[in-house]
């Protein structure tokens, strides 16, 4: 699965760590780690900022622009802070840090 936290294997099921439905991302060296992931619905991902920097999790349009009607807006958080948000619907989501553009990832939810 490489980086897939947890994804449908093409057979029914999902390889990955799903049990406790909650996946991990950290904010480290200006960059979300790991940067794109897959999780079924239901998932709470939690960023954790271990950056000495301020970030934020914010909803991405596709020109990388901050979206402001999308459904994550996380505060900006000093290090150790974290962001929670539980997808409960399918599809893709891309994000962001409001003051860093280069930061960049995407959560994909699947049943």
């Amino acid at each position: 699965c490489g980086d897939v936290i947890c994804a449908a294997d093409g057979c029914g099921g999902f390889c990955g760590a799903c049990t406790d439905g909650t996946t991990a991302v950290d904010i480290s060296g200006f960059a979300f780690v790991p940067a794109d992931i897959t999780v079924a619905t239901g998932t709470t991902v939690v960023w954790t900022n271990l950056d000495s920097d301020e970030h934020s999790v914010v909803s991405m349009s596709d020109d990388e622009s901050i979206d402001a009607t999308g459904p994550l807006a996380g505060p900006l958080m000093a290090q150790d802070e974290t962001f929670s948000f539980t997808f409960d619907d399918v599809g893709v989501f891309d994000y962001r840090c409001g003051p860093h553009s280069s930061m960049m990832g995407s959560v994909t939810v699947v049943d």
